[in-house]
């Protein structure tokens, strides 16, 4: 009878229908079919619950807590849920054009409609009940989220609007940030290409939108865009790429640094064994402080420089000494240096209204392939260049890196 409730409470089957628990902590007797539970306060059971539900909502490739089946069904009701908000946008499409011609086709479209939204009332009841403060996940991004995904519909549906006249599901992509969030770091929607995907699909959506009310009388017509449209499309791919162009010379620059650098410092090391302690430490702190730099890391890494190459000059002065002091400290300059601000805000601007436009100007279903091959040629190079802009950081995150390979080898080895 209770046996739903095992996987989240993982009580003892065997005190389950029995007059006498057989448990050596079991000192309790109940009638034949209650409910036992031993000494330990029912509050323990129903946090363990709680957090066990929790883990299955928002947290679908843990390890661990749920078990191998708990995680398996937590993945299963994931991607449940990312189908039923790509499919928002195409039932909505369908739905307002003539593509539902048979009555067969439009129960189903309805039906489904229905499923989806019984689906995401489900989950954000088991949200709220499952929130260790109920209040404050309603009011964070995530519970508005939810409530977002749900209550205009329900809104429309009880004020007598129908069903099939609640744009406002369309609201349910912004669920896409949330479930993109709960995936793991090495998974194939994750970082860069989960971002980009969740992005592309919510653009596509709102071309889907769109293309609906493209045939209304007052939607206004544009002809001759396309010369437009290729010059801004020259322009704004000359913008990414010059910046792609000094990120990757940056990037290189930095490794060949690097090199010069373990260079000196092998020098240094052959040359003179009574700094060989200095130089090592000296080493090890200058890659932790390269290593996803900061401000004041970089600040502290530039103190101790100055005091090796003081303890250096006095037997190591010359070319060797100077080369390697101009490498450091460019090193640690380039560390936390990016792009001026006024370029990433022109450079992002001009790739959001280009993106807007080709929404709202082209019409149809060239406007709808449009929109979903450009949303991810430039929306995925404006990430990747953005990636670029910080070579130094090394968080599960990042694309792309600085090698450090030989800095790395001399720590090991020397």
């Amino acid at each position: 009878m209770y046996s739903f409730l095992y996987p989240f409470l993982a009580l003892d089957s065997s005190c389950i229908g029995l007059k006498q628990c057989p448990g050596p902590r079991h000192k309790k007797y109940l009638a034949k079919g209650t409910l036992v539970i031993d000494s330990v306060p029912i509050e323990r059971y129903y946090l363990q619950a709680m957090n066990k539900l929790n883990s299955f909502l928002n947290d679908p490739f843990g390890s661990g807590e749920l078990g191998k089946r708990g995680y398996l069904l937590a993945q299963y009701y994931f991607f449940i849920s990312f189908a039923s908000i790509a499919l928002t946008p195409l039932l909505f499409f369908l739905e307002v054009s003539s593509y539902l011609t048979t009555e067969t086709f439009v129960t189903f479209i309805k039906n489904l409609n229905l499923f989806i939204l019984y689906f995401f009332t489900l989950d954000l009841l088991l949200q709220i009940i499952s929130a260790k403060k109920t209040f404050r996940y309603l009011t964070s991004l995530n519970g508005l989220i939810d409530l977002l995904a749900v209550i205009p519909t329900w809104v429309s549906i009880i004020f007598g609007l129908g069903v099939n006249s609640s744009a406002f599901r369309i609201l349910r992509l912004l669920r896409f940030g949330k479930l993109f969030n709960n995936l793991p770091a090495n998974s194939f929607f994750s970082g860069f290409r989960g971002k980009l995907l969740m992005l592309t699909v919510a653009i596509v959506g709102i071309k889907l939108v769109v293309v609906t009310f493209e045939d209304h009388p007052l939607w206004p017509e544009f002809e001759n865009i396309g010369v437009i449209l290729g010059l801004v499309t020259f322009s704004l791919a000359m913008l990414l790429g010059t910046k792609l162009g000094v990120l990757n010379t940056r990037l290189y620059s930095i490794e060949d640094a690097i090199c010069r650098c373990i260079g000196g410092l092998k020098i240094f090391w052959e040359s003179d064994h009574s700094h060989r302690i200095l130089l090592k430490d000296w080493s090890e702190n200058f890659y932790d402080a390269i290593t996803n730099p900061t401000k004041e890391k970089i600040s502290i890494m530039r103190v101790a420089n100055n005091t090796l190459y003081q303890s250096l000059v006095v037997s190591q002065n010359g070319p060797n000494l100077a080369n390697f002091t101009r490498d450091v400290a460019f090193i640690l300059h380039r560390a936390t240096a990016i792009s001026p601000k006024s370029y990433e805000s022109l450079l992002r601007d001009i790739t959001v209204i280009f993106t807007a436009v080709i929404i709202f100007v082209i019409p149809g279903l060239t406007g709808l392939v449009s929109v979903l091959v450009l949303s991810y040629v430039f929306f995925g190079m404006f990430y990747l260049v953005d990636d670029m802009d910080r070579p130094l950081d090394y968080s599960k995150h990042s694309l792309i890196n600085a090698n450090l390979e030989p800095l790395e080898e001399f720590n090991k080895n020397y």
